[in-house]
């Protein structure tokens, strides 16, 4: 059966709820595009630590590679909110922010296998 696109953005996609959330996500990529954080066309996404892509607080923000925040919601890495924390307790004492995300990702993927 072919994948009905105009459905799935009728009862998902185009709920007032959602379109708030992508909002929000839009919003904070274009502060770190602002800000340097991100280039246009890199491979980078926003991340937000607490999941709530409607919480601007900059600790709530890490820009990371889209593989490093794909792979934060694999089976295989068993919580993202501890792997957040992780990364902003790194950050909290001087790790640049990739050194954190790589180091909480390599620590998590250890416990996990």
């Amino acid at each position: 059966m072919a994948r009905d696109y105009g459905k799935e953005y009728r009862e998902f996609h185009g709920t007032s709820a959602q379109k708030k959330r992508r909002a929000g996500r839009n919003r904070d990529r274009r502060a770190a595009l602002r800000n340097g954080e991100a280039k246009k066309g890199d491979s980078t996404e926003v991340h937000h630590v607490d999941g709530n892509p409607n919480n601007h607080s900059n600790r709530n923000k890490v820009v990371m590679s889209r593989k490093q925040n794909r792979q934060i919601g694999k089976p295989n890495t068993r919580d993202w909110k501890s792997i957040s924390a992780k990364v902003r307790k790194l950050m909290d004492e001087g790790r640049s922010q990739k050194q954190a995300v790589a180091i909480a990702l390599n620590m998590e993927g250890k416990r996990g296998n």
